[in-house]
Parts: C-alpha cells; sequence; structure tokens
C-alpha cells in the first residue's frame, strides 16, 4: 500500500497499486507538491509509467517461471530442463505389425529371395489408407511347393512400421558453426533412425553411427550419435567432438533414414496388401500380430513428471519402480503398468521381476511385443542376475445387478432414459476409479454414483458378483485355475449358489454348468425340468477364503452360445473387492443388469401385496394398508 513516506513503495505489482504508489511518491516530492494528479496530461504519463512495470513485472515473473521444471509452461523450456537431467521426450511411435512374407518364384530355384528394406505394404482403416514398411532387408527361403508345382519362399516373422520411410542427406561444412542437422518432420519415430556418414560425396565408403544415451563406453573413436528435441518440437542428431564419440570431416554426407509415422491411428491393423514385386517375382504378407505400440509424443507433463524420474534411474533397472520408469519413458502405449519382485510373488520366484502392461488401445500386448520391450529396454539395463517375465493382465470383471427407484414427478426422462443414463454412469465410473492396477471397487461410492447420477433417483438396491474369463480348449482335458483374491460367500457349510459357469456341452450333455455344493467341490449340473441333477461329480475346488477355483480335467464339446469364452460368476463374501499384482477391477456391458422402477407403482404394488389382512384371533379378513406408504 501506499505511505506517506517520500521513499518510492516497491512492494506492489497489480497496476492500480503501482499507480497509487507513483501517485504518493510524486505527491511527497517539493517539485510537485503544487501539482493536481487528478488531471489528464499527467494521468496517462501515471497510466503509462504503471503500465510499464506492471508489463515488466509479469514478464520477469514468467522468465522465472520458464527456469524450473516445476513451474514452466512452454514445451521447449520443459524439454531444455529435461535436457539437464538427461531425458529425451518421447517422439511420436509407430505401430508395428508381427508379419512374414512369402514369395511365389514359380519354377525357378533361386537360393534365396532379398526382401528389401522400404518394402511396403499397405492397409485400411476406417477408409484411410495407412502405408507400413520394413525397416532393414531380410532373406526369404524355400519352404514348399504348391499344388501348382509353384516354389513358395517364405520369410521369418519380422516387423513392418507404420509410415513413410523417408531419408536426409547433409553435406557437413566444418567452417559453419551454425550447421545443425535437424530432422524436418515432427511426427518421426527416433526408435527407428538409421544414421550412416559418407566420407564425401564422390566417395560411397560409408560407415554406420548407433545412438548411444550412456557415454561411459565411448570414447574419441566412437561411431555414435546423440538425438534431442529442439525448440520447434523437430529433433536434431548430433555427434561427438572428439573425445567423447568420433567427430564429424569436412564434406562428410551425414545420411538420416527415417519413418515419418502418423502415430496411433494405425494400430490393430491386421490386413495388408501387397503391391509391385520382389526381385521380379510376386509377393505377399500375412499377420502373425496385428499393428500395435503406435503413440503420440509425449506430452509436456509427461516430461515434467518422468524427467526426474529419469535422473533417479540412472538409466538402470534396480527396483521395481525403475522398471516402470524405463517403461513409461520408452513405450508410449501403456496406460497402465504393475511391477513387482518375484519375493512378493504368489508362489515366491527369487530372481526374477515381473512385469504387466495394460496397452492403451488392447486388453494384452502381443507376444512379440513383450520380446522386443525386454530386448530393447530393459535387456541392456537390468542387473545380469534378474530375469524379466512380463504377463498380461489379470482381469476381474464385475457383474452388477441394480434395482434402481426414481420419482416420476421430479422428471421428465422416462424409464429408458434413466436405464441409458445410469448405464453410461456405471461405465464413466469404472473408466475413473477403475480399469487399472492397484484400485479398489468401494461399494458404498460405487452405489452413491448410482445415486447420484440423476436428481430423480430416490435409491437403489444393488448386488455385485465377480466374473473371471477362460478359454476352454474344447475337446481336451485341461486343468484351469481361476484367482479372484477375494473371499467367496459361505456362510456356513452347505451353502450353495456362491459359484455357477455359463452353460455348455460335454460328454453329449447339453445346457451343462459348474457350480459349487457349499463344501468347496465343484461339480457340473444341468436342469432336468426343475430339477438339478449331478452330472460328473467332484471337477474341481474352491477355497472360499482366498478366492482360489481349480477345475481338473475340464474337457467341454462347445459353449451353448457357441463361442469361445467361458465366464465364472462368484458372489463376493464382502461387498469391497479388492486387487493384486496384477489384477484389474473391470466390467462388460452385458453384466450390467438394471431394474429401473417408478416410486408410485412399488407403492402400488406393495400396498396390492398387503393384500387381505388376516386378523388371527377371529380369523376374520379385510383390505390393510401397509403403515409408511
Amino acid at each position: 500500500m501506499a505511505t506517506n513516506d517520500n521513499k518510492f513503495q516497491i512492494s506492489e505489482l497489480d497496476f492500480q497499486g503501482i499507480k497509487d504508489n507513483l501517485t504518493d511518491y510524486l505527491r511527497s516530492q517539493e517539485e510537485f507538491k503544487d501539482f493536481d494528479f487528478s488531471g489528464s496530461g499527467i494521468q496517462q504519463i501515471l497510466n503509462i509509467l504503471s503500465y510499464n512495470t506492471n508489463y515488466n513485472s509479469y514478464y520477469l515473473n514468467m522468465v522465472a517461471n520458464e527456469m524450473f521444471l516445476d513451474s514452466a509452461d512452454l514445451r521447449a523450456s520443459v524439454v531444455s530442463r529435461a535436457k539437464a537431467l538427461g531425458y529425451v521426450p518421447r517422439s511420436t511411435q509407430a505401430p508395428r505389425a508381427n508379419v512374414y512374407f512369402e514369395v511365389n518364384v514359380g519354377t525357378d530355384t533361386p537360393a534365396n529371395i532379398t526382401i528389401p528394406a522400404k518394402t511396403s505394404v499397405k492397409t485400411r482403416i476406417d477408409d484411410v489408407v495407412y502405408q507400413f514398411s520394413l525397416t532393414e532387408s531380410i532373406q526369404a527361403t524355400l519352404n514348399r511347393v504348391d499344388g501348382n508345382g509353384n516354389r513358395i519362399y517364405r520369410s521369418e516373422n519380422t516387423l513392418i512400421y507404420e509410415g513413410n520411410a523417408l531419408t536426409q542427406k547433409y553435406t557437413v561444412d566444418i567452417n559453419n558453426t551454425d550447421q545443425r542437422f535437424i530432422i524436418p518432420n515432427s511426427g518421426v519415430d527416433v526408435d527407428l533412425i538409421t544414421v550412416t556418414v559418407q566420407r564425401s560425396p564422390t566417395n560411397a565408403l560409408t560407415e554406420k553411427f548407433t545412438r548411444v544415451d550412456n557415454i561411459t563406453n565411448i570414447n574419441g573413436d566412437s561411431s555414435v550419435y546423440f538425438i534431442q528435441e529442439i525448440e520447434s518440437g523437430l529433433y536434431e542428431v548430433y555427434f561427438g567432438d572428439g573425445s567423447i564419440g568420433k567427430a564429424l570431416s569436412h564434406n562428410n554426407v551425414v545420411v538420416i533414414d527415417y519413418i515419418n509415422t502418423k502415430g496411433p491411428a494405425a494400430n490393430k491393423a491386421a490386413v495388408f496388401t501387397t503391391s509391385g514385386r520382389v526381385s521380379g517375382y510376386d509377393y505377399k504378407c500375412y499377420t502373425v500380430d496385428k499393428a500395435s505400440s503406435g503413440a503420440d509424443r509425449e506430452t509436456t507433463e509427461s516430461i515434467k513428471l518422468l524427467a526426474p524420474l529419469h535422473y533417479d534411474t540412472q538409466n538402470r533397472a534396480v527396483t521395481a519402480n525403475d522398471y516402470k520408469t524405463l517403461l513409461l519413458e520408452n513405450y508410449g502405449n501403456i496406460d497402465a503398468v504393475s511391477t513387482w519382485g518375484g519375493e512378493d510373488n504368489n508362489p515366491p520366484v527369487y530372481g526374477k521381476v515381473y512385469i504387466s502392461l495394460k496397452p492403451k488401445d488392447d486388453f494384452v500386448i502381443s507376444d512379440s511385443v513383450k520380446q522386443q520391450i525386454i530386448d530393447s529396454v530393459i535387456g541392456t539395463r537390468n542387473v545380469v542376475s534378474i530375469t524379466p517375465e512380463i504377463i498380461d493382465p489379470d482381469y476381474l470383471y464385475v457383474g452388477v445387478t441394480s434395482s434402481v427407484n426414481f420419482a416420476r414427478e421430479l422428471t421428465t426422462k422416462s424409464a429408458e432414459d434413466l436405464r441409458g443414463i445410469i448405464r453410461a454412469g456405471i461405465t464413466n465410473y469404472f473408466d475413473t476409479y477403475l480399469n487399472t492396477f492397484q484400485k479398489y471397487l468401494k461399494y458404498s461410492r460405487f452405489v452413491n454414483a448410482i445415486d447420484t447420477t440423476d436428481p430423480s433417483i430416490s435409491g437403489s438396491q444393488t448386488t455385485l458378483k465377480m466374473i473371471k474369463i477362460i478359454e476352454p480348449e474344447f475337446n481336451a482335458n485341461r486343468t484351469y485355475t481361476l484367482n479372484f483374491s477375494n473371499a467367496i460367500s459361505n456362510p456356513h457349510e452347505g451353502h450353495i449358489g456362491a459359484v455357477k459357469s455359463e452353460d455348455f456341452t460335454i460328454s453329449g450333455q447339453t445346457d451343462c454348468y459348474i457350480a459349487d455344493d457349499g463344501t468347496g467341490v465343484l461339480n457340473i449340473y444341468k436342469l432336468v425340468g426343475n430339477t438339478e441333477t449331478i452330472v460328473r461329480n467332484a471337477v474341481g475346488t474352491v477355497n472360499y477364503i482366498t478366492g482360489q477355483i481349480i477345475v481338473n480335467n475340464f474337457a467341454p464339446t462347445e459353449m451353448a452360445d457357441e463361442g469361445t469364452t467361458m465366464k465364472f460368476s462368484v458372489v463376493p463374501a464382502k461387498q469391497n473387492i479388492y486387487t493384486v499384482r496384477n489384477q484389474i477391477i473391470s466390467i462388460l456391458p452385458e453384466d450390467i443388469l438394471l431394474s429401473i422402477i417408478d416410486d408410485a407403482t412399488a407403492y402400488e404394488s406393495a400396498v396390492e401385496a398387503a393384500g387381505t389382512v388376516t386378523t388371527g384371533a377371529s380369523g376374520t379378513s379385510g383390505t390393510g394398508v401397509i403403515s409408511g406408504y
């Protein structure tokens, strides 16, 4: 605030405070004591001075904010701060599919067929055509002779990547101190860059340079390059100075081959078509694993989160959190990750670390992507004596049965409208609070979410079931273990109805199902009329305390719905549902069963149910009304 002191006060930062301080300061000076500071002329001067001071203070505050990772807002500032921690922001990542190629050479007999790098195939998703390419040459060898006598050559399984295969060349000019080797496309996948250096435009001798993130094992003769994101959001390749990494020479030609990708748009591509020929022959592409792992470039918020964690891991994987950080840093298609040491596994397996990944666009990741992650992300950073293993998430589904009451006078919506709103609300609740690792379903909060979906809802009665899904191998005796990791309802021995499977056919018996007998034994039943009949005794066990179900030597012929999966539903002993390790609580649309009940209709039904009241002593009867309705 302004004071009568003749010293200028600098404590105010807002416009009016600055102006008041300037006015009071000038009033306190002998030279200006007779001035009318409300006059328009001097007011304009004071306004200009105040605005200028206010602008400068704001600018300096923003500059100061951009100097620190936590408070920086501009991406260029965040990237610059992260660089000081040795962190390179993740680029756009190209979807990759695991495929093999077949080449029809007719009756020719070549030793092998070379399928060159940049050979491309195409796929179509939502009427958009995407191109996938090989990043390196592969060989196809004789596989078989078809029925027409044509010799078919086949390649090993290989990865193809979505995007245009491009090349950028620079001629080194050591006299140009401002020369930079910039990749001019923002969609580059930096993990797929290949850098070679040609001696000169007239000397075709080349040398391949490799990317490094760790300088401890390189010297002045190491053929390596480094990469960084620059201020425009593009990526720049740079080289050593002769002490750390080999320096470039004048007139060298830097050749950068890269993939310019559209990111996750082509994930799930599964059918690829070819055009043209390979070595003069027709060829085809066959899918082993559909395309996955495509991701947008790392967000600014993600950089601010992961850069300090990267510095903390020191580019090595020792603790479980180190593995988590490395995966989030290097693999952009992760929606969630859970890691734990083998000593925390059930049963314990010492010398292992377990990793479970939930991808953004699917339920699980393919085996080829798992191996690629182990080879390229983990294998060079983990402790030699520890074996990493990537396992799929264990989905624990929830079945919801809810009777929801509503007051018709409080809404213009129909019962069907409310049903749709409540169903969407339940799905949104799972997407917001569950559907990831280490999240638990709290019954009271979940029911409250249903009750507050719409102001007209007056209450609900909701029951939950836990559901596991298996893929039975038909006509083959197999043992299946299902871990619910929550106690299963068994209030007393002989209590039945806690465990039940979907219907199936076995040994010629249709509409069979597996259920417990209340003593921890699973039997196969079927209904004959209204009577439950045992088809086969003791096909498995239930541990009501641990929530583990084991089905032994189970060989169904088919499912009743002709599907390939089977659901097991169990009643939990407690209303809250918890997860461990790689479990994720989720829900499927078909497992949401809703009854929407009008309060007025419920009241009339209750009155009618009260019906005729018997007096007991006299045996007379009459129409009664339930108290409180």
